[in-house]
C-alpha cells in the first residue's frame, strides 16, 4: 500500500517537474523570439537592455529559419479566425485609471521576472 502511494507521488512529481520545465523553456523561447524580434527591427539598445536583464547569453542561441515573431502572431490570428469566426484582440487600450495602477504592477513584475529567470539553470532551450 505504502509503496502504491509512493509511486504516485513520484509520478506526480516527475509531471510537475516536467511542466515547470516545459513552461520554463517556452518563456526563454519567447524571450529569444522578442530578442530577435527587437535586432531586426532595429532597435538595438532595446535588444541590449532585455538581453541584460533576462542574463540570456544571444550568442549562444538562434531563431530557427522557419520562425519568427510575425509569423506566429499571423497564424494565431489565422487559427482563431478559423475557431471562432473573428480576429483575435491582441491589444486594446488602458482606461486612465487602469494605467496609473498598470505602472506599479509592471515595476514589481519586471523584478520579480528578472530574478526568477535568472536564477533558473534548464539545459532546456529552443
Amino acid at each position: 500500500m505504502t509503496e502504491l502511494s509512493y509511486q504516485a507521488i513520484r509520478t506526480a512529481n516527475q509531471a510537475r517537474e516536467a511542466d515547470e520545465i516545459k513552461t520554463e523553456t517556452r518563456k526563454k523561447n519567447i524571450l529569444i523570439l522578442v530578442l530577435n524580434y527587437l535586432n531586426e527591427e532595429g532597435y538595438l539598445d532595446s535588444a541590449a537592455a532585455l538581453g541584460r536583464e533576462t542574463n540570456i547569453d544571444v550568442t549562444k542561441f538562434e531563431v530557427c529559419d522557419n520562425i519568427d515573431l510575425d509569423t506566429i502572431v499571423m497564424e494565431y490570428e489565422s487559427y482563431y479566425y478559423v475557431k471562432f469566426a473573428k480576429y483575435p484582440k491582441i491589444c486594446k487600450k488602458l482606461t486612465q485609471s487602469a494605467r496609473g495602477s498598470r505602472g506599479d504592477r509592471r515595476n514589481k513584475m519586471s523584478r520579480a521576472n528578472s530574478m526568477r529567470l535568472s536564477g533558473s539553470s534548464s539545459a532546456h532551450y529552443l
